[in-house]
């Protein structure tokens, strides 16, 4: 993928050097205002220069398209990715919690009675693996292997309190699903400008595993020409070998459910890894891209990923050398099923049954550190 070793070597050669951010962590080379851009019929946008874990960059995306910010599903499915950001988060919560029950943290667990002691890592793994979810123990709205108000809280039930216009003095909580809303809006007003899902919650800033990376993604419809319909309608008719009909009249399109749209996707990101994060985020936003035009019934249109800050650690200098170092090859295609009569969250629970990667080719897996600090 040209494109993104291109954006790797403007960070090596533009980039500045920048002392850590956190606690733990190396220093970068960062650049500012960064951007690429991918037209998702070229292929889906798979890195190949190092082989990618693509059941791992799905079942990711349905963590987050459940609405669910505990680790549980990802260790139950063998998604490593979040175990240490949700293992300090639970350090910073036991530290909060010790203060507030003192020695009798060790023993509380109100929803359960089980112990939620000072675990180790491995200890804190091994818990919630071997644990069942009901069971995990829980305290002061905390459980076991929660990351707070990570993208699955935010896209699907970002909660607020609002008055009651019917009764003074009595607040009611809601809850706002930007998942559903955005399905809904493209459907209804597919050529608004306002389909964007938003990532960042400032009231709970302090309250989460990791700062959101990817703050803001927006989608935009562009109309498919007649023209280009015509050729869509005839290669259907070909594929399906009966005869092809004069496509002028539109009525013709709507009767073969021939698309009006192609759906575009732009994701805003305000901090970027760029070995590790940046390669799993175009496939997972690419790939929430194909999933809306599924259901939709549109065509998966361009990609453009913005970065605030991009970064290179230091420990990664030598691992991004070695992808540099291999040719791209040609992009593997996504095989979808037709998502239109599925809901969201069917969607959701199912997708690793629904999506397929096809004519994937890449060069071996290259390891690195995955950098979180604390």
């Amino acid at each position: 993928m040209r494109q993104f070793l291109q954006l790797a070597s403007r960070v090596k050669s533009n980039g500045v050097y920048k002392n850590p951010s956190r606690k733990d962590m190396p220093k970068t080379i960062s650049v500012f205002g960064e951007k690429m851009s991918f037209n998702l019929q070229d292929g889906f946008p798979l890195i190949t220069t190092k082989k990618m874990p693509f059941k791992t960059i799905v079942r990711e995306l349905q963590w987050f398209l459940r609405g669910d910010t505990n680790i549980k599903y990802l260790v139950d499915h063998g998604v490593k990715i979040w175990n240490q950001d949700a293992y300090n988060y639970y350090l910073k919560i036991y530290d909060y919690l010790k203060q507030y029950y003192g020695e009798e943290i060790e023993t509380i667990g109100k929803a359960t009675g089980k112990s939620i002691k000072p675990f180790t890592f491995s200890e804190f793994i091994t818990q919630i693996k071997q644990t069942p979810d009901e069971e995990l123990p829980i305290i002061d709205n905390y459980k076991l292997g929660d990351c707070g108000h990570q993208y699955g809280k935010v896209w699907r039930n970002w909660n607020y309190i609002e008055a009651d216009s019917q009764n003074d003095g009595i607040y009611q909580e809601k809850k706002i699903d930007q998942i559903e809303n955005l399905f809904q809006s493209l459907r209804d007003n597919p050529e608004s400008r306002r389909h964007v899902l938003t990532a960042i919650d400032p009231a709970h800033d302090d309250k989460l595993a990791l700062y959101w990376c990817h703050a803001l993604f927006q989608l935009n419809v562009r109309p498919i020409s007649d023209s280009e319909r015509e050729k869509i309608l005839e290669n259907l008719h070909a594929k399906h070998d009966y005869p092809f009909k004069n496509a002028e009249e539109r009525e013709v399109f709507k009767k073969n459910h021939i698309p009006y749209y192609y759906l575009d996707g732009q994701l805003y990101q305000r901090s970027g890894d760029l070995f590790l994060g940046v390669p799993f985020n175009i496939a997972s936003y690419s790939l929430l891209i194909h999933i809306f035009a599924s259901k939709l019934n549109m065509i998966p249109g361009n990609f453009i990923h913005n970065f605030g800050d991009l970064h290179l650690y230091e420990n990664h200098l030598d691992v991004i050398s070695k992808q540099q170092s291999n040719p791209p090859r040609p992009l593997p295609s996504l095989n979808i099923s037709d998502l239109q009569d599925y809901s969201i969250d069917y969607i959701a629970e199912n997708l690793q049954d629904l999506v397929k990667i096809i004519n994937y080719n890449p060069y071996e897996k290259i390891e690195a550190p995955l950098n979180t600090g604390s």
